[in-house]
């Protein structure tokens, strides 16, 4: 490409005047035309931001030596390499770098790059993820190629559930089942599942600047770690995140007590169901009642103390994880208490309509709501399960009237979301909500 074809390519979305000033050809002391940097091989918005870059450095000194060029050189380089590789700064909505760690157990993660990718409470499905990615790249399980592990890592989603035989679980945006290794650690985390292994159990990993959608999952218990191969894994309550290979549908458990090591992992990070040797939840401190936490605990029949199970509890999967990385958690606790939801969204079925694609669903931003709060369902009494990140109240009627519950408190027992609605006696009842201040 010339370079006048270049220059108006590159510079299309500049202002005009810096535009103006580059199409107008090259000034005393420009580069010239035999030692231009070739930008043609990166993306576009990497080229654009090279073409600015130049641009700031050439305003005044106008790169005339040798040396200036070289300089200028090496930082577009810079410039392109981190745009190409989606290496973002940490945006309002990704965690804070203490609760990153903390919410993991990551100690060791990059955390730089983990600060980068963004956690979003909902499913892909209403954020309006592109066909083909995330998840959805592997809707069948299996190992990924090298081109599907592209688009996968660009998004993936913890969802609660309950399944049979395992009790509340999580699953992926496909409705795969999610499993942790006890040979891994969580304190801080871990993950020593690598070559052969990895192909068995494919970790849950997401290129940074990706997206972690969370329904029915404590914000605070997701985290990240960096693997031996560089690449950053998802951790729940610490403990490093995979797939089982032999899972080919949704809903499959067949990893499920593997070398009686495997297990699927709970919405904080402890087993689900039970091994071999029968321990449902992490061995050292099996507690029934805790079997209950976050938003598939709902799932667990609604045992209220199910919440304080999640967060006291520390104790099971966090409990081998727990406490220094949550001192931490009690840190991201402090930052979330009592604060009003963002974002709501209503499903017409179970377990956030993972397990069905022609359900519905209403996202409510807060920022979007009338004064008061108070929203109208579109579809009235037809929710199923909810999702959320903060206080919200739910009522029977229209208008915020009839019965209603509140729902979010950080030490409440639905953190996160609600799987299953009959879990509280609301099925089907939701007829508008109210986002809480």
């Amino acid at each position: 490409m010339d370079r006048a074809a270049y220059l108006a390519d590159a510079t299309a979305e500049m202002h005009p005047t810096q535009r103006s000033r580059l199409l107008n050809g090259p000034r005393p002391g420009d580069v010239a035309a035999s030692e231009e940097i070739s930008l043609n091989r990166f993306p576009r918005d990497a080229r654009v931001e090279g073409v600015r870059l130049i641009e700031d450095h050439g305003r005044g000194a106008e790169m005339r030596s040798t040396r200036m060029l070289s300089i200028a050189a090496a930082a577009v380089s810079g410039a392109l390499l981190l745009s190409g590789c989606g290496d973002k700064a940490p945006t309002a909505s990704a965690p804070a770098p203490e609760s990153s760690a903390a919410a993991g157990g990551a100690a060791g993660s990059d955390q730089t790059v983990a600060d980068s990718t963004q956690l979003q409470n909902g499913t892909a499905k209403t954020s309006k993820a592109n066909p083909g990615t995330g998840d959805w790249a592997a809707p069948e399980g299996g190992v990924l190629d090298e081109a599907k592990m592209i688009e996968a890592e660009k998004w993936v989603q913890l969802t609660a559930t309950r399944l049979e035989g395992l009790g509340e679980v999580l699953v992926n945006g496909a409705g795969l089942t999610l499993y942790r290794f006890d040979e891994d650690e969580a304190k801080p985390s871990k993950a020593t599942c690598n070559g052969e292994c990895a192909t068995t159990w494919p970790p849950v990993t997401v290129k940074a600047g990706g997206k972690v959608f969370i329904a029915g999952v404590d914000k605070k218990d997701v985290g990240f770690v960096k693997r031996d191969d560089g690449k950053l894994q998802v951790t729940v309550g610490g403990w490093p995140v995979y797939r089982f290979a032999k899972d080919t549908k949704a809903g499959d458990t067949k990893g499920q007590g593997v070398g009686d090591t495997w297990f699927g992992v709970r919405p904080d990070g402890g087993r689900s169901g039970a091994g071999k040797n029968g321990a449902g939840q992490d061995a050292a401190e099996e507690t029934p009642e805790i079997e209950e936490s976050t938003p598939p605990a709902q799932g667990k029949q609604g045992q209220g103390e199910q919440g304080e199970g999640e967060q006291g509890q520390g104790e099971q999967g966090q409990g081998e994880q727990g406490e220094g990385e949550q001192g931490q958690g009690e840190q991201g606790q402090g930052e979330q208490e009592n604060t009003p939801a963002k974002r709501v969204v209503l499903f017409s079925g179970f377990s956030f309509n993972v397990f069905d694609d022609e359900a519905a669903s209403q996202v409510i931003e807060a920022d979007t709501v009338p004064d008061g709060g108070c929203v109208n369902a579109i579809d009235a009494k037809t929710a199923s399960s909810i999702a959320f990140d903060g206080l919200v109240k739910i009522w029977s009627g229209p208008d915020c009237t009839g019965e209603s519950k509140e729902l979010g408190a950080v030490n409440a027992e639905n953190v996160g979301g609600i799987a299953d609605l009959r879990d509280i006696d609301f099925n089907n009842k939701i007829a508008s909500v109210k986002v809480l201040s």
